[in-house]
């Protein structure tokens, strides 16, 4: 079976592939309360250890296996993401972009199409815990950042210069052995462009922060 690309705990912005834990679900909280406030929007507890749970998974470990200062740099950097992922919810709500179903339904047939048949695709969203309905809600959310990214921060103007392809290059050849420029140019042209956009898409997100009433919890 071919891999799915909806194990979406990441969002691919842009062909970037910045990660969040996704959640534009208000209502996903816990008895526990809140373990942080986001101009008066709650992050949940149970976001939280979601988050802390998918780490694990994708390290194959568990977080009671770590040191007492792991896990509290692990905390840190949990609730960053999380409180960094709710401005950016927040700053997509309020633009008030739409995306139009056709794209929507253009992305869920490349989706679909990655299997033989309709049993296979719904066996893949079965095991990542999704149906249909879930997954167009996440395709839709990516959709709609994407397209916030581009109309906020004109990402689709970026370019690559050769001087930053081949300083690139010299850096990573310097650190381990790869082929000639010329046989990996495009992968490392596609490098460089990723992290400039990076680097647009985080000082954003710093914006955000910086003009943001944050309160954490724990």
């Amino acid at each position: 079976m071919k891999k799915i690309l909806i194990a979406i705990i990441v969002i691919l912005v842009a062909g970037i592939g910045i990660w969040y834990v996704t959640s534009m679900d208000k209502n996903n909280n816990d008895s526990s309360g809140p373990v942080a406030v986001v101009n008066g929007d709650e992050i949940s507890r149970a976001e939280f250890e979601e988050a802390e749970n998918q780490f694990a998974a994708q390290q194959g470990t568990s977080t009671d296996s770590l040191d007492k200062e792991t896990r509290e740099q692990l905390k840190t950097n949990i609730i960053d993401s999380l409180i960094s992922q709710k401005l950016l919810n927040q700053a997509v709500e309020s633009s008030e972009i739409v995306i139009e179903s056709e794209q929507i339904d253009a992305q869920m047939e490349i989706f679909r199409s990655q299997f033989e048949n309709d049993e296979m695709f719904q066996e893949a969203l079965r095991t990542q815990s999704l149906t249909e309905e879930s997954l167009r809600s996440k395709v839709t959310i990516e959709l709609t950042t994407e397209a916030y990214f581009n109309e906020k921060l004109n990402l689709s103007s970026v370019t690559v210069s050769e001087d930053e392809i081949n300083t690139a290059y010299e850096e990573i050849s310097a650190t381990q052995e790869v082929p000639a420029l010329e046989e990996v140019r495009e992968e490392v042209r596609q490098f460089v462009l990723g992290q400039k956009k990076r680097e647009l898409i985080f000082a954003h997100i710093a914006e955000l922060r910086s003009a943001a009433d944050i309160e954490i919890l724990i």
